[in-house]
């Protein structure tokens, strides 16, 4: 309880962007980062007609973009 309140107990949340599992431990957000990076490989698969100097700008943005939101 906290004041009058009861607290509701959970495995995992998410707090400012980051997910934290109940063992505090950085799994729970390595799993997030790594489906969120095959589900952006995946959509750049699809590009692969484009040409590599059209691709690389891309995929240096996607790279920062991924990290920037750890």
């Amino acid at each position: 309880m906290l004041g009058n309140k009861v607290l509701k107990f959970v495995n995992k949340f998410k707090c400012l962007g980051i997910t934290i599992d109940n063992q505090l431990s950085c799994h729970s957000q390595i799993e997030v980062i790594c489906k969120s990076f095959v589900q952006k490989e995946n959509q750049l698969k699809r590009l692969k007609y484009l040409s590599k100097d059209t691709l690389q700008p891309i995929l240096i943005a996607l790279f920062l973009l991924l990290f920037i939101a750890i």
